[in-house]
């Protein structure tokens, strides 16, 4: 039986760095544990390209681990995880629960004094960090231990116990509210997935007491909470101005309470993303250079590890999107096979970090400005699996349409276009850029030469550009992911796509 990503145990060695690997081996090595079960159970699945469990077995069919399968796998899983602990033993993320453990070791043995100090440092790194829900676990502790600060003059004066508990409690509380908000509007992100949906629940959320006021977040990690959901609200709505705006607000946050990177890199990787982005989308290039400066410092900084493949993941993204931005198609091409490459040599990490969905989709828009269909067929092979939001699926669906009909695949497309058009009305995702472009497709599979073809495009350039006239805001997202219209435009004027978009940044700019 094939081992399937459920299997924990295969799940966590897959995760494991070089690095981890390395530290592994030398913890095993130095242990004197080589020939234990669990170390050639550990070498034997390092060893597999493709985990499979009937290999395995196979392979250790002479050892006794197969008749202690389970027993091993469960003692290698806990065993890893309790190495992994003393690998992060000094890593800035962990200092907070590395103090908690050697609080409870210094009461346990009754050095109160040392537990006390301790137990207030830690106080300040949760309030002033990314943890400030563990504070009410320490106002615990506090109470247990208020004796020791009035015995040894710790403390000035005689806290008041009840205060404090109702101080942690609150503040605890409020970070776990603004959490909760966040966590729902990217839930409604990929479920949705487009603004026309999301409009009216966010605009409700933005008007809500949480968001009036930075002053309602009562510590800094909530505070990076506020801002940074406030700056995913607008960007879901196409507001990227104000978002931009927040996401600005959020840097200097984090150069204001600089806890905040070191205890959790990942809230300061997600505020770079989203500064990026909502750079890029308001055209601020001049941030563009601090950002990959920024990205590139952390990437070293983080080297062999899962958050340099998130980091790395960013890099590409503003990269390719910017040159999606300016017109630069050429040079959109170079980042192209770089993340093409990246993707490659990352397919065992998980999505969530190497967003693959996002970088194909960029990928397949430059192959298809580029004229490079055959490619973008494959990027789009790649990206249908794996892509989730609705409206990238969409955006999918219709550039893969364009690339049948450049490649005048007359077999394949008028099944293809029948599939994605039925599927976007069972979806309730027809919406009238996508109805034009699907009838324009529909229309041109029917004629009998390409020369009759001009007067077919010309009527639905018509439509589009009416359409666009009159349409919401929220009916016209498409056209982030591709500019449809310029596409057929094309068509009709008889010039390279890509000559139009270069000349529509350029117009851009002189304006």
């Amino acid at each position: 039986m094939a081992v399937t990503p459920k299997s924990n145990l295969l799940e966590l060695i897959k995760s494991l760095t070089t690095s981890e690997k390395r530290y592994l081996k030398q913890f095993i090595n130095n242990s004197g544990e080589t020939k234990s079960n669990h170390a050639k159970l550990l070498d034997a699945i390092v060893k597999q390209e493709v985990p499979d469990e009937e290999k395995l077995k196979k392979k250790l069919k002479n050892t006794s681990i197969v008749k202690q399968w389970s027993r091993v796998k469960n003692y290698l899983y806990n065993y890893i995880l309790r190495v992994l602990q003393s690998y992060y033993q000094q890593d800035g993320e962990f200092e907070v629960l590395n103090n908690l453990q050697q609080i409870f070791i210094l009461y346990k043995k009754g050095i109160f004094e040392e537990a006390y100090k301790l137990l207030m440092k830690t106080k300040y790194l949760v309030s002033e960090g990314s943890y400030p829900t563990l504070l009410p676990f320490i106002a615990d502790w506090e109470m247990r231990m208020g004796h020791i600060a009035q015995r040894y003059g710790i403390e000035d004066g005689v806290v008041d116990f009840e205060e404090n508990n109702n101080s942690a409690i609150d503040i605890a509380g409020n970070l776990l509210e603004y959490n909760k908000l966040r966590v729902n509007i990217l839930s409604n992100k990929t479920e949705k997935g487009r603004y026309l949906r999301m409009k009216e629940d966010n605009e409700k959320v933005l008007n809500e007491d949480h968001f009036c006021s930075l002053d309602r977040a009562k510590s800094p990690m909530a505070k990076w909470a506020f801002l940074t959901t406030k700056s995913l609200l607008y960007g879901q709505q196409g507001d990227y101005l104000s978002g931009f705006h927040e996401a600005k607000k959020c840097m200097r946050l984090h150069e204001e309470y600089p806890l905040l990177e070191k205890q959790t890199p990942f809230a300061y990787i997600t505020t770079i993303n989203t500064f990026a982005i909502d750079a890029i989308q308001t055209k601020n290039w001049e941030e563009i250079p601090f950002i990959i400066e920024k990205i590139e410092a952390y990437i070293q900084e983080y080297k062999a590890s899962s958050v340099s493949v998130l980091l790395t993941s960013i890099k590409y993204n503003a990269l390719l999107k910017m040159s999606i931005q300016q017109g630069d198609y050429a040079k959109g091409l170079e980042y192209v096979e770089a993340a093409e490459l990246f993707v490659s040599k990352n397919k065992h990490v998980t999505n969530v970090y190497v967003r693959a969905n996002l970088l194909l989709h960029y990928a397949a828009h430059i192959y298809v400005v580029n004229g490079a269909y055959e490619k973008a067929l494959i990027a789009i092979e790649k990206l249908e699996p794996i892509q989730q939001i609705p409206i990238y699926k969409t955006a999918t669906a219709l550039l893969k349409l364009i690339c049948l009909f450049e490649q005048d695949e007359i077999l394949l497309l008028p099944y293809t276009l029948r599939s994605v058009y039925r599927d976007l009305l069972n979806k309730k995702d027809l919406y009238g850029i996508e109805r034009i472009v699907l009838n324009l497709l529909k229309a041109s599979v029917k004629v009998a030469s390409k020369r009759e073809l001009a007067p077919i495009f010309q009527k639905y350039l018509i439509k589009l550009q009416a359409y666009i006239a009159v349409a919401p805001k929220e009916e016209l997202e498409l056209l982030d992911h591709f500019n449809y219209v310029a596409w057929v435009e094309s068509k009709v004027i008889k010039r390279p796509l890509i000559a139009l978009l270069e000349n529509d940044y350029e117009q851009a700019v002189a304006k």
